[in-house]
């Protein structure tokens, strides 16, 4: 669960750079509100980034408890960011 949380983190830096301003011409799923209202989706990702982190730290304590607690946020971040910013 460890060396699955780390790659995890680490992927959850990478779609970022996607998103910058010009990026937003083109045949994309996301929604417009990304370049509208960067402020709104940088909190997102970075909400996101922080519950991976804390995913992460659980899982290297290898206490079940603490992973099923911090996967639960992590997920919610990941969903709450597409619900908020991908077409359907």
């Amino acid at each position: 669960a460890a060396r699955h949380a780390d790659v995890i983190t680490m992927v959850s830096t990478l779609p970022w750079s996607g998103f910058a301003p010009g990026t937003e011409k083109g045949d994309t799923r996301a929604q417009p509100d990304i370049w509208v209202d960067q402020d709104k989706f940088k909190q997102a990702s970075e909400r996101m980034q922080g519950e991976v982190r804390k995913l992460a730290a659980a899982a290297k304590t290898g206490d079940l408890d603490k992973l099923k607690a911090s996967f639960g946020p992590a997920a919610a971040s990941c969903k709450a960011c597409h619900d908020d910013f991908r077409r359907s």
